[in-house]
């Protein structure tokens, strides 16, 4: 629970240091899955960049969609427009929009290029959990992110300089992200080294992540997600997800053939 730290007198910062090594980490493993799937290395290079372009912006829209009052605010309260612009793009992210802007930016990519899209996907579907495990023990280090109230064992007290709620007995949900992360990347991993049919490997990470997603969002307690009705954005959205993954889970190959004609 470090939110920064120092290397050579330059201050870093924890939560931006582990999502870049999950990139990176993430990158290498997809690079050396490269003979399961037909890619070449300029298809992986820019899959790759394509992916981490649109995850990024749509990472950051969703979050200020779903904390549009402190945008509002921001602006109210600003005396330097370009201070509180550069306020707001440093905040946080939200990873489903995450996913929706990386999807978006694929599609592009592959329909630019003529490539077969749900390849893509399936051949990175693996890697996605894997570097979404080290961007939640960034969220554990930076205290964002953080779980409920928890009096039991297994809490934690993030320190003052945390991002988020500190000098209270929290339960660590971003630990247990990771480790769900970790299982689901464990579970791609070797069920996308038999030949599957288009879509099926996108599916099953959609349909195993929008789960754990909507349980471990009961453990939760910052509210920067929003809210609507009983559950928050996140669990609405994976309520769509989970059965979106179960059609192209059983229905890929068909989906592919119409995005091709």
């Amino acid at each position: 629970m470090k939110p920064f730290y120092t290397i050579f007198g330059i201050r870093l910062a924890s939560y931006g240091s582990l999502i870049a090594l999950g990139i990176v980490v993430a990158s290498l493993v997809y690079w050396y899955r490269k003979k399961e799937y037909p890619a070449d290395k300029e298809t992986i290079f820019y899959s790759i960049v394509y992916g981490m372009i649109g995850g990024f912006i749509g990472a950051k829209l969703l979050y200020l969609i779903t904390d549009f009052n402190f945008v509002i605010e921001s602006f109210k309260n600003s005396k330097d427009i370009f201070t509180t612009l550069s306020n707001i793009l440093a905040g946080g992210y939200v990873f489903y929009g995450g996913i929706i802007g990386a999807l978006i930016a694929l599609y592009i990519y592959a329909k630019k290029y003529k490539l077969n899209y749900l390849d893509i996907t399936d051949s990175m579907a693996p890697e996605v959990p894997l570097a979404h495990a080290f961007g939640r023990i960034g969220c554990f280090m930076a205290g964002c992110c953080y779980g409920m109230p928890w009096d039991s064992k297994f809490y934690v007290i993030f320190p003052k300089e945390s991002v988020g709620l500190s000098g209270v007995k929290l339960f660590p949900v971003q630990l247990l992200s990771s480790l769900g992360n970790v299982i689901i990347f464990i579970i791609l991993f070797i069920y996308s080294k038999k030949d599957r049919s288009k879509g099926k490997v996108t599916g099953l990470y959609m349909m195993l992540y929008g789960v754990g997603r909507f349980l471990v969002e009961f453990l939760r307690y910052d509210d920067v997600r929003g809210h609507f009705l009983f559950f928050s954005t996140s669990q609405w959205i994976s309520i769509i997800l989970v059965p979106l993954g179960f059609i192209l889970y059983k229905k890929g190959e068909n989906l592919c053939k119409k995005m091709q004609k």
